[in-house]
């Protein structure tokens, strides 16, 4: 992705959510990429919400980050990712190798972990 195409989405995922908070300019990204992908009809939101809620659930059902916090966007991400998966828009394989392109989000944080400094 060029570095005016990022900027674009950026601007975009502020402009969607003015009082939205981005920790990191990749959680804008998949902010904007969200709703520019419902925005062109690829998806409803109700259908996005639910991946959403299916994807938190699951990070809390096996223990990991709630629904707020350090991991929203991790949750955003995956749900995403779920949902171009099942409706077929771009397949695990391909989102994969975008990956590997552009890199992946930083790791998530770990709100158990002990700061090393104490």
């Amino acid at each position: 992705m060029s570095t005016k195409a990022a900027e674009n989405l950026l601007a975009a995922a502020h402009a969607m959510a003015p009082g939205a908070v981005f920790s990191e300019p990749w959680e804008a990204r998949a902010f904007a990429v969200a709703v520019a992908l419902c925005e062109a009809g690829q998806f409803r939101w109700t259908e996005f919400q639910q991946s959403l809620i299916d994807e938190i659930a699951a990070a809390e059902k096996a223990g990991g980050a709630t629904s707020g916090g350090a991991d929203y966007y991790y949750h955003w991400l995956g749900a995403l990712t779920r949902l171009l998966d099942a409706k077929t828009i771009v397949g695990r394989a391909e989102l994969e190798a975008r990956v590997a392109t552009v890199g992946p989000p930083p790791p998530p944080q770990n709100p158990q972990k002990q700061d090393p400094h104490q």
